[in-house]
């Protein structure tokens, strides 16, 4: 499991085995998934609990895929996670919304002034982007060969 910085600091100053903190750290980032749901269902005036909706209309569906987009870069989660809590979707699904969200910054303005704003909002609430995934994922496998003496 990887730890924030933040989180190391939090450790320290927890009074009990590292089994409760696990607990306890899993019930504030389930508060992030919440958190994160909440103010981008406030910020698109849509109702939370639709995020469960299993239609296919255009407006909730992208909805939930900017709420994938923020869990995956926002919380530690695995992607079946997110797909669980947001939406009862499997990874694919998260997969797919990262995806379509990514291409859509790279080639719409104004969604890319929304998520702007809305990384705005959600950094003020003291959720941080935790890294690239992405670029975490390529590091770890060079660190792979490095430990292991290949040149």
């Amino acid at each position: 499991m990887l730890y924030t910085e933040k989180e190391l600091l939090l450790f320290r100053e927890f009074e009990g085995d590292i089994t409760e903190f696990r607990e306890f750290l899993n019930k504030l980032r389930y508060n992030d998934i919440e958190t994160i749901k909440n103010v981008i269902c406030n910020y698109f005036d849509i109702d939370a609990e639709l995020m469960d909706y299993q239609g296919r209309k255009y407006d909730i569906v992208f909805v939930r895929q900017i709420v994938h987009w923020f869990c995956y870069y926002y919380t530690n989660f695995s992607m079946p996670k997110i797909g669980y809590e947001i939406g009862r979707r499997d990874h694919a699904t998260v997969i797919n919304s990262r995806e379509r969200i990514n291409n859509f910054i790279d080639t719409d303005k104004l969604i890319a002034n929304q998520i702007t704003e809305l990384e705005g909002i959600i950094t003020e609430l003291g959720i941080e982007r935790k890294y690239n995934r992405d670029e975490k994922r390529i590091g770890i496998a060079i660190n792979c060969y490095d430990n292991k003496g290949v040149e």
